[in-house]
């Protein structure tokens, strides 16, 4: 019988993220039952020893994954990573927040000594509204045409205001030499930033996997995997996996508040994601200001109530309408100890049997993400469409030179066509040594992005030697294509020794 989706399914998913008739991993058809804890101390690159004390060898360390199998519309695949696909465009949420120290307004250090004893304490009792800007939100820089002002105006955060206000103009009316102005001249990234974009040190720099050209941000594309060479390869693992954020959450005020997420930590998750996608050969996603402090929601409430779920009860603690959009739309996991880590756990999949956060997460179209992080709790947006680019196949691990840390979980194809349940046959040969492996090929189910997936495992630790991978009778590059076998050659390398 042919492993069509199903004509329902399809319909679906065109308009959910989480199919709720189509395969969610777990038990119950509908209930998600997440498993939360998944601590296992692999020894794959990350050295993320969370909780799992489970002594597999493979890359997954502190998992996590929610492993509800509801095959409902909700493409809920829970397994510490349930999926996020919400399309929510709240407030933007980059955290680029103006360290501009101007404490000129408020100590004029006005010397001078004549009579008038000139005090030049200029309250700016003003707030930021009476003077038409707005009060910046956590995680945001100013929109175009307002720039970070120098004073709060009775702001929590910063207040912004429209470009061409603002002089922070100390308005002493003495009338001795101090012709104090005080013009505020650092307000960074004056105007905002695109939404490829981040504001550091003052300047709009573009995004991890983006480069400046024209004037704009572009996508870094990358090269066919199969054209790589290890030096290639292991150049980029070695240069973009590291995390470089000193430091990832503040709380906040009470136990709801959203707290402060550092946005290095959030560009190191961005990075970390499009690194697996550049070894891959799919194109880059960026992190959509605006959906951040929505998803940062979902992780207070998923912190708050020791649970993943992604359509939460509205009694929950801290519960909000905000987060729980996110959490509909949103990869969800627990045990990672950053957003880096998180993308991880979305790749390894440990006991989440549809792949569903994985095939988000590689899924070619996927262009806008969204992060919230609160201590180990992660929500991450994977639905936003918009990359054109579509292979005939995504192969985890890829053809070519590929950095054996990075292998997490069973290995997967994702189809731009389909497969057939009773004839497709995966075998994988050692070409180093001869040995050959019936993979025993699964297929799961569920709509889960814009792929129809096929799984396998080999076997547990891949070794540094070359593999041959055989598919037989898919269809590559559309549904309507002929049956044909897919082969290509996977090559582990240690970018250690690079």
């Amino acid at each position: 019988m042919m492993g069509w989706r199903g004509v329902l399914c399809l319909v679906v998913a065109l308009w959910l993220v989480v199919p709720s008739g189509c395969g969610e991993t777990g038990g119950d058809a509908d209930s998600d039952t997440d498993s939360d804890v998944d601590t296992d101390a692999d020894t794959d690159a990350d050295s993320d020893t969370d909780v799992d004390t489970d002594a597999d060898t493979d890359a997954d360390t502190d998992s996590d994954i929610d492993t509800d199998a509801d095959t409902d519309a909700d493409s809920d695949t829970d397994a510490d990573s349930d999926v996020d696909t919400d399309s929510d465009t709240d407030a933007d949420s980059d955290t680029d927040t103006d360290a501009d120290s101007d404490t000129d307004a408020d100590t004029d250090a006005d010397s001078d000594t004549d009579a008038d004893s000139d005090s030049d304490t200029d309250t700016n009792e003003t707030s930021c509204e009476d003077q038409g800007g707005y009060c910046l939100s956590p995680f945001e820089s100013c929109r175009q045409g307002y720039h970070m002002a120098g004073d709060a105006y009775g702001c929590s955060t910063a207040c912004c205001l429209p470009d061409g206000g603002d002089s922070d103009a100390d308005t002493d009316s003495d009338t001795d030499a101090d012709s104090d102005s005080d013009t505020d001249t650092d307000a960074p990234c004056a105007g905002g930033c695109e939404d490829r974009e981040w504001c550091k040190d003052g300047l709009c720099v573009c995004q991890s996997g983006w480069e400046r050209s024209g004037g704009a941000c572009e996508p870094i594309v990358p090269p066919d995997p199969a054209t790589r060479t290890a030096e290639q390869t292991c150049a980029k693992w070695n240069a973009d996996y590291d995390n470089r954020a000193a430091w990832v959450w503040q709380e906040g005020a009470d136990e709801c508040a959203p707290g402060t997420l550092n946005p290095e930590s959030i560009d190191d998750g961005i990075r970390r994601l499009n690194l697996y996608r550049w070894m891959l050969g799919i194109h880059p996603v960026f992190n959509q200001r605006t959906l951040n402090p929505s998803a940062q929601l979902c992780a207070i409430m998923m912190k708050q109530n020791g649970d993943l779920e992604h359509y939460p009860p509205t009694d929950w603690d801290c519960y909000t309408q905000e987060g729980a959009s996110a959490a509909a739309s949103s990869n969800l996991a627990m045990g990672g100890r950053d957003p880096a880590r998180a993308i991880e756990l979305y790749i390894q999949e440990q006991r989440v049997a549809s792949l569903g956060h994985r095939q988000y997460i590689f899924d070619p179209p996927y262009l806008q993400s969204g992060t919230g992080h609160a201590t180990s709790w992660n929500c991450t947006r994977v639905r936003g469409g918009g990359n054109s680019y579509m292979p005939d196949y995504v192969a985890y691990p890829p053809p070519g030179p590929y950095p054996i840390d990075g292998v997490m979980g069973v290995w997967s194809v994702g189809l731009n066509g389909m497969y057939d349940t009773e004839l497709t046959t995966v075998t994988v040969r050692d070409l180093d040594n001869g040995d050959e492996y019936d993979a025993r090929p699964s297929f799961p189910q569920g709509w889960y992005g814009s792929l129809s997936y096929v799984a396998f495992q080999p076997f547990r630790s891949p070794q540094e030697h070359s593999y041959e991978v055989t598919m037989t009778n898919v269809r590559l590059g559309g549904f309507q294509e002929p049956w044909e076998d897919l082969t290509y050659t996977v090559q582990f390398v240690d970018c250690t020794r690079y």
